[in-house]
């Protein structure tokens, strides 16, 4: 129940704070920060808590494969937004549940299995980004936010994202290890930008998060490397500290070459 409650507030306040700051620095900014590492440091640092950091670390393996679904989760969103946000949301929820379903009977078993996953979907969607999608980056805008307006935000994208964390402590650690990575984040975003900025705009917007899946993919490495020696508690300070490290230095290098 506290992991729950624990992902409801900080999913509120990180949703709020990143569509505000994505609307107000532009698509790309916006893409990278919504992509830093959240929700999965609750999600690991229960599962540590309450299995150990063994487990902890076990669930983290498999955490870059469940990026890459969520890299093609986004691709497949951009490509078809263009058709309305309903389809949009059909196709690619539709094509996360089928792919989560394949990971699941697949069970790669290692970390490296699982990085060489997430390296095919990046690269997949690489060449997509060069050859078909349609959205150029789009600048900041000045809006007046009503609090009503606020408050849903918050209130929506943390009811979506505690009810997948509640989900990730049932079944094992493959079913825990996708569950944690269920694109709750990408979800609340894009559904927020599309009603108050439109298409544009909101598929820009997800073209930035794909680069930045990275960052999760960083942390989920760093806690299967270092629960196991320092312990749940200063593992996820290390784990975070690194992945924040290597996140600044990707916003920076992606914002200086402007890609």
């Amino acid at each position: 129940m506290l992991r729950t409650a624990l992902s409801f507030l900080l999913a509120a306040i990180w949703v709020m704070a990143m569509t505000m700051a994505t609307e107000r620095f532009g698509s790309r900014r916006g893409g990278l920060l919504v992509t830093l590492p959240s929700t999965i440091i609750v999600a690991l640092f229960f599962i540590g808590l309450e299995g150990g950091a063994d487990a902890a670390a076990e669930t983290a393996m498999l955490v870059p494969a469940g990026m890459g679904i969520n890299i093609l989760f986004l691709v497949v969103f951009i490509s078809t937004v263009r058709h309305g946000l309903g389809k949009a949301l059909l196709a690619a929820m539709g094509a996360w549940f089928l792919l989560a379903a394949a990971l699941y009977l697949l069970d790669p078993g290692s970390l490296a299995i699982a990085l060489a996953l997430y390296a095919l979907a990046a690269a997949t969607a690489w060449l997509w980004l060069r050859s078909r999608h349609r959205y150029a980056q789009e600048g900041g805008r000045s809006i007046r936010y009503r609090p009503r307006e606020i408050i849903f935000r918050g209130v929506f994208a943390g009811v979506v994202i505690a009810i997948a964390v509640f989900m990730t402590g049932i079944g094992g650690p493959v079913l825990g290890s996708i569950l944690s990575v269920f694109p709750a984040i990408f979800l609340s975003t894009m559904i927020i930008l599309y009603t108050r900025q439109g298409e544009r705009f909101t598929g820009a917007t997800g073209r930035s998060m794909i680069p930045g899946t990275v960052n999760v993919v960083v942390y989920a490495v760093a806690a299967y490397f270092l629960f196991p020696i320092y312990g749940t508690g200063l593992g996820t300070i290390l784990t975070v500290i690194i992945s924040y490290a290597w996140s600044a230095i990707l916003y920076y290098l992606v914002i200086k070459n402007g890609k």
